[in-house]
Formats: structure tokens, C-alpha cells, sequence
């Protein structure tokens, strides 16, 4: 019997070491709906290839990248995925009507086709590709009795790739949700929602994980002084680089420069402003033009740019942000999600991220969550371009321009 005992006891420790060596990632138990889950069609990936590289849907998604960025600035590390919460919003869009629609759409600058063949194309490059490095998941969560139309779920699943559980939006329901970010995001974002309301009826939830070596891959730290916002300089840790990027940039108030990850499909955008330029008053006026002119404005050069390690995570609701940017009628009993199922608005749209920059690589996550209620609402030369200030970053996609996440780094 002690054997037994002693062999059990054996047992039961390898097995909590291997949850905690999981990453403690828990099992969802709400059930899947089994149904249509169609990809894109060869001719619609086709036809989505023009929306991505269309002038007009490419400024739109940068002058919503820089919109976010400068509204979510708080004089400290800031960093958002204007991609997840794309995704996310294009989702939503899918069963807005009328009035709701129309503001909807203003806020992202593009139609529900734009939307759904922009974000879809980009689903089906990064998610049916070649592409290796970068994950996107999309679910709707759905409260059992609530009746939801087809036609909202077939178009998410068919340009989205979206699950589709139904669920009793319970405390059960929090932790599913909260476990299944936690496993797309590779435990770095281990909750998206604390709790669900009474009224609580959808939710609708993107992830993204962004995981690249650098092209340059055996780099070494170089100490180097960072100075923050107060001016108190501190010793921080480097990496620098030459071979490895691509000409220069100026705007009337920064210098920027390209490092690339290993694929080369990808880069790191490094804005530095101008030493005169006081950098809260640059990231409060930041706009999709500034990134536009720095994107358009890359010539030869030789750069010799320094870039520091840095960690941290971010958080922020949107819903502030989207009614001053006039997506008012979502969040107020004037909604009109009809195409979803009657009575529903808007209660919050959660947004958070994390990121993890070292001689390595770049490791970035972020979640997305939109939670609705049912009832009435509430030169040429070599450029050293040493980020050693504040400065401004994006995680890019070169081939489409567009900004998986963007940033600001006031400390690291």
C-alpha cells in the first residue's frame, strides 16, 4: 500500500508540472457550435488582394492606426494593435444597420465589403499562407436563448475564421473566454474580461500573436544611455545594426528607419523626433499622415540605428475613444445591430497587449473583446539613429503597410 501511496503521490506531481509547464492554460468547456466554417475562395482571395493594396482602404487603416495611438497615450508606455481591434470591429460591423452602421463605418474608413474583403485577405495571407510567425483567432461567444441570425455567423466564419461558442455567460463563461485568449496569446495576455453583466449577450473576441527573429540574428547587448521624459538618464541595453536596414525617413519632426525580422516581410519601424520636438505634444497631434509620410519617404541610406530592450503590457477601453470619433449610436439604445438580433448595443470593447523586445526577436500579443448587452444602453551618409529617448515604433507588414501594432516607448 505505501508503494502505491508513494507512486500516486509521484503521479500527481508530474502532473502539476506539467500544467504549470503548459503555461496553466485551462480547459474551455463551453461547446463549440458545429456548423459552417468556410475559408475564402481562391477568386474571393484574389479580389480581396485589391482591397489591401487600394490607396484610399491603405491611408484609412493608417490614419486609424494613428488615431488610436494618440488617443491612448497617457504619458507612458502605450502600445496598441490597430489590426485586432480591426478584426475585431469588422466582426461587429457584419450585423450593424442603418445609422450604427454608417458611424461604424466612418470610424474605420471603409465599407462593410472593405472591411470584410481588407480584413479577410489579411486573415487568409497571415492565417492559410506561408507566413510563419504571426497568429490570428476570432471567436463569438453567444448566450443560450439569445437568437442570432446565419447569416452573421456564416460571413464571420467564412471571412474570418471565427468559433462560435454558446454558452450561459456565466462565471464559467469569464474563465472560458479568459482561458481561450490565454492559449491564442501564448499565456502573455491571461484575461480579457473580469466579469460578465447580468445583461451580458455576445461577446466578440480577437487575438493576435506576432512571434520573429530578427534578419540580423546574432546580436549582442551594447549598454548606452536612455534618457525619459524627466531627463534623468539611466543605463539600458541595445542592439545595434546596419546590415540589416533599410534607408531613412524624415517627416518636419522625426527620423525613422526600418530593422527587419528574419522573413523579411516584416519590420521594426523605429520614430525618433527631433531633439527639439517636445514628445508629448508629437504623440497627442501623431495622425495616419505622419506614418504615411515616413512610409512613402524612405530613400538609401546608411543607417547605423540602436535599438533598446524593452518589456511591458498595456490595457485600455475603447468605448471613450470610439463615441468622441463619433461612434456614438452603438453604445446607446439608438443601436441598430439588427443583423445580429434585436435589442442589442455595445456595453464595452476591451483592448489589451503585450510586448517583449530583446537581442532575440520580438514577441507581441494582443486581445481585442467586444462585449454587447441586450436592453436599453448605457542625405546619404551613414545616419546614427540611436533610440535613446522617447520614441515611436510599429511592428509592420511591408507588403501592405500596415501596422500590426504601434507604439510609444517613454521608459524601458
Amino acid at each position: 500500500m505505501k508503494r502505491k501511496s508513494i507512486f500516486a503521490v509521484i503521479i500527481a506531481a508530474v502532473c502539476v508540472l506539467a500544467v504549470a509547464l503548459s503555461g496553466c492554460v485551462g480547459q474551455i468547456k463551453s461547446p463549440e457550435l458545429s456548423g459552417k466554417k468556410s475559408a475564402m475562395s481562391a477568386e474571393a482571395r484574389n479580389a480581396a488582394n485589391a482591397y489591401l493594396t487600394d490607396a484610399d482602404n491603405k491611408q484609412a487603416y493608417l490614419d486609424f492606426s494613428g488615431m488610436l495611438l494618440s488617443e491612448s497615450y497617457q504619458v507612458q508606455n502605450t502600445l496598441i494593435s490597430p489590426l485586432s481591434i480591426y478584426l475585431a470591429m469588422g466582426m461587429l460591423t457584419n450585423g450593424a444597420a442603418v445609422n450604427t452602421l454608417a458611424q461604424i463605418n466612418n470610424l474605420l474608413g471603409m465599407s462593410v465589403d472593405g472591411l470584410n474583403n481588407y480584413c479577410g485577405g489579411l486573415y487568409a495571407d497571415y492565417m492559410e499562407g506561408d507566413i510563419k510567425g504571426v497568429n490570428l483567432a476570432n471567436s463569438i461567444w453567444i448566450k443560450k436563448g439569445l437568437a442570432v441570425k446565419q447569416s452573421f455567423l456564416d460571413v464571420n466564419a467564412t471571412y474570418y475564421g471565427a468559433n462560435i461558442y454558446q454558452t450561459d455567460f456565466d462565471k464559467r463563461t469569464v474563465t472560458d473566454i479568459n482561458n481561450w485568449v490565454n492559449k491564442n496569446t501564448d499565456g502573455m495576455i491571461k484575461k480579457i474580461i473580469d466579469d460578465l453583466s447580468a445583461e451580458a449577450v455576445m461577446a466578440i473576441i480577437n487575438t493576435l500573436l506576432f512571434e520573429m527573429k530578427w534578419s540580423g540574428k546574432n546580436y549582442n547587448y551594447i549598454d548606452g544611455d536612455f534618457t525619459p521624459l524627466n531627463g534623468e538618464a539611466y543605463t539600458a541595453q541595445y542592439i545595434s545594426d546596419s546590415a540589416n536596414t533599410d534607408g531613412y525617413a524624415t517627416s518636419d519632426d522625426a527620423q525613422a528607419f526600418r530593422l527587419y525580422f528574419e522573413n523579411n516581410r516584416f519590420s521594426f519601424l523605429g520614430v525618433l523626433p527631433d531633439e527639439d520636438v517636445d514628445f508629448n505634444e508629437y504623440l497627442n497631434g501623431f495622425a495616419g499622415e505622419e506614418l504615411s509620410l515616413l512610409l512613402n519617404n524612405f530613400g538609401e541610406a546608411d543607417v547605423q540605428a540602436y535599438v533598446p530592450k524593452f518589456k511591458y503590457d498595456f490595457s485600455v477601453t475603447l468605448n471613450d475613444i470610439f463615441i468622441k470619433h463619433g461612434m456614438t449610436d452603438a453604445f446607446s439604445s439608438a443601436a441598430d445591430f439588427s443583423g445580429i438580433s434585436d435589442g442589442l448595443f455595445v456595453n464595452n470593447i476591451f483592448h489589451k497587449t503585450a510586448i517583449e523586445l530583446d537581442k532575440n526577436g520580438v514577441k507581441a500579443a494582443a486581445a481585442t473583446a467586444i462585449v454587447l448587452d441586450k436592453s436599453a444602453a448605457p542625405p546619404q551618409k551613414t545616419i546614427e539613429l540611436r533610440l535613446d529617448r522617447p520614441f515611436v515604433f510599429c511592428i509592420l507588414d511591408n507588403t501592405y503597410d500596415v501596422p500590426l501594432f504601434i507604439g510609444a516607448v517613454t521608459n524601458v
